[in-house]
Parts: structure tokens; sequence; C-alpha cells
């Protein structure tokens, strides 16, 4: 009740303000005021990101947050609950594909061989009871009328991950500085993309610019399976900038947060 939350935030804004006036690269912060002074780590945590993110759209420098251990780098407990469910969710959905998928049609072995929760059991009878109701569904692949032949498949390659990066870049409405900021990208770095038409970018750096552009989830794919990349259901990293995607929470430096605290890794620079 006595402006502590406002004031923690003037601490960081007036003192990225003093670095940039001295002309400073770089800064590094503690996460100010959650030792001995009591502030809770979540919440300072958010206040620092927050003005660091606002600080960066418009202007360059290196910001540095240094946190004493894991333990003192807290999420809000909402947030790490509904990162948790949606690992989780993937995780059991994959390996509910990959140990199950043979078994789901061979309807005389399911009760027999498997051992199911209700959940589980409930959605594996749904695929054995459409197999056995309408067996030509599953057998039905359509076919193209005339296949083509490998010159005309090569005549017909599809853009590169440059161009049809500068072309959602342009109908984003953004410029290319708010791409590589967004991004969390170094001018340097962003104008070696923009130069080399060859250039193959790392996939951290892909799903970034994806961030950037506010991409949706078949956008994203798209873009990723351009740079020769693909969403990986069994990659902690992959699951959390798919479950941003999918939230339509494109702030990089809270996603970034969020990457560290499972992964210890982020995203851009």
């Amino acid at each position: 009740m006595h402006k502590e939350f406002e004031t923690l935030e003037s601490c960081y804004a007036k003192s990225l303000q003093k670095a940039l006036e001295l002309g400073c690269d770089s800064i590094a912060f503690p996460l100010i005021s959650t030792g001995v002074y009591g502030f809770p780590k979540d919440k300072a945590l958010q206040i620092a990101v927050s003005v660091f993110s606002e600080f960066l759209l418009e202007n360059e420098m290196q910001i540095i947050l240094v946190v004493f251990d894991k333990k003192s780098f807290q999420l809000s407990g909402q947030l790490v609950g509904e990162i948790d469910s949606f690992i989780d969710a993937n995780y059991i959905r994959q390996k509910r594909r990959t140990e199950y998928s043979r078994r789901l049609f061979s309807s005389s072995r399911i009760e027999s061989d498997i051992t199911y929760d209700s959940e589980v059991y409930e959605e594996c009878s749904r695929y054995t009871e459409a197999e056995e109701s309408e067996p030509e569904l599953l057998m039905s692949v359509p076919m193209p009328e005339k296949a083509m032949s490998l010159e005309e498949e090569l005549e017909n390659v599809g853009m590169s991950f440059h161009d049809k990066l500068f072309e959602l870049i342009g109908e984003s409405g953004m410029d290319n500085k708010d791409v590589w900021k967004r991004a969390n990208l170094d001018r340097k770095h962003f104008s070696k993309i923009q130069c080399d038409e060859k250039y193959h970018p790392k996939k951290k750096k892909v799903m970034a610019l994806c961030i950037a552009l506010e991409l949706d989830l078949e956008q994203a794919k798209d873009l990723l399976a351009r740079a020769d990349w693909a969403f990986s259901p069994s990659s902690k990293v992959d699951l959390i900038v798919q479950k941003a995607i999918i939230d339509k929470q494109y702030d990089i430096y809270q996603l970034n947060l969020v990457l560290f605290q499972y992964t210890n890794e982020i995203l851009g620079v």
C-alpha cells in the first residue's frame, strides 16, 4: 500500500535511462528488492521484464538479469500450472500415439493386452469403433489424378525461407527494426538474414521470428519448414513456444522467462 510496485518499476526505468545517457552498450541488474526487502520474486520478475521490454522497443542495449539461483527465479503459480499442464498433455499424447498406435486397430486384443486408465480407454475405443463401423474411411486415401514427374516437382519448388520471411514482414505492416527487436535479435544478425538469400537460420531464431511476426500455428509451422525445421513433440522449448502461439502471447521477453524457467534456454540473442 506504499507504492512499492511503482517504486521498483521506476528504479529499473531510471537506471536504464542513466545507462542510455552514459552510452552504455550493456547493463546488468540483480532482481532488485527480493532479498532482505522481501519483495515477492514472481512480481519483481514481471516488473523487471516489463520495463526491459518497453525500453528495448525504442532503444538498443544488452540487458542482463542476474538471479542468485534457480530458486530465486520464480514465475507466478498460475502460469507454471498452465505450462506444466500443457507439457504433460502433449507428452502423454505423444506417448499414447507411439505406444498404442499398433494396437488401436486390433479390437480383439485391446482389453486383454492393454490396461488403460478410463480417459485413454475411451479415446482408444472411439478409434476402434470407427474402424469397425466404417473401415472404408480409414482406408480411403485420395490419389492424385496424375503423378507429377520429378522434373515437374522441381520446377514448382516453393518459396525459400528468406523470401517467405520478408513476404510475411511486408504483410505484417512492421518495418525490419520492429521485427528484429520483437524477436530479441540484434541488428547485425538480422542484416545477415536480410542480405544472404541462402542463409540457413538456427531453429530458435526462426521461432523467435514467428513470435515477432505474431504468426498463427500453421504459419509458424510453414516458416519453420522452409528453413528445414519442425516443431518436435518431445522438446519442451518447442511445446512452450507452441503454447505461446496458441495463446497469442507474443511478448518475446515474457516467453523467455518461461523458457528459462523450464529449459535454461531463451529465444533470440
